[in-house]
C-alpha cells in the first residue's frame, strides 16, 4: 500500500448535486487520483519544454548584452580614431538617413550589418576580426549609438 496524503478540493455546486446520488458507487479520491495524472502526464513535459525555453532565452539575453557591450567598446574606439569628415558623414547619415529602419525589425541583421559597414560604424579592428558574425547586429549597434551619439553631441558635432 502507498502512502497517501489528504488534500481537500473544491467543486462548483452544480457538480456536487450531480454527484451526490453516485457517491456511494465511486471512489471520488480514486477518481481524482486518477484525473490528476492525467493532467501531470500533459504538464511535465511542457515543464521541460518550458526551462529548456527559459535556457534559450537566458542565452539569447546573454548574447544581445555581449553585443551591446561590444558595440559600446566599438564607439569608444571610432570616437578615439575618427577623423572629422568621417563623424560629417555619420551625422549625416544620423540625422537624415534612415537608422530608425535598422531598429524596427524590418532590416534583417545582414543589412544591419551591412549598412554599420557602409557608414564605417564598425572600426576596421572589429570588421576584419569576425565578432560581428556571431552576434546581433542591432544590438550591437544600439550600444554603438549609445556611446557614439553622446561623444558626438559632447563635441559639438550634434545638437539636441
Amino acid at each position: 500500500m502507498t502512502a497517501s496524503t489528504k488534500l481537500t478540493i473544491t467543486i462548483p455546486d452544480e457538480l456536487a448535486q450531480r454527484l451526490e446520488p453516485l457517491r456511494n458507487r465511486m471512489n471520488i479520491s480514486a477518481v481524482c487520483a486518477k484525473a490528476l495524472e492525467a493532467e501531470l502526464a500533459l504538464l511535465q513535459p511542457l515543464a521541460g519544454f518550458e526551462q529548456a525555453a527559459e535556457q534559450l532565452r537566458e542565452r539569447a539575453s546573454k548574447v544581445r548584452n555581449e553585443a551591446f557591450y561590444a558595440g559600446v567598446e566599438a564607439a569608444r574606439e571610432w570616437l578615439a580614431t575618427v577623423e572629422i569628415s568621417e563623424a560629417h558623414r555619420f551625422v549625416d547619415w544620423y540625422i537624415f538617413g534612415e537608422p530608425a529602419e535598422l531598429f524596427d525589425g524590418t532590416a534583417s541583421d545582414s543589412m544591419v550589418k551591412e549598412e554599420m559597414r557602409t557608414q564605417s560604424l564598425i572600426p576596421s579592428s572589429l570588421s576584419t576580426s569576425g565578432i560581428l558574425e556571431s552576434q546581433d547586429a542591432r544590438y550591437f549597434l544600439r550600444g554603438w549609438l549609445s556611446i557614439a551619439v553622446p561623444g558626438l553631441r559632447a563635441a559639438g558635432f550634434l545638437t539636441a
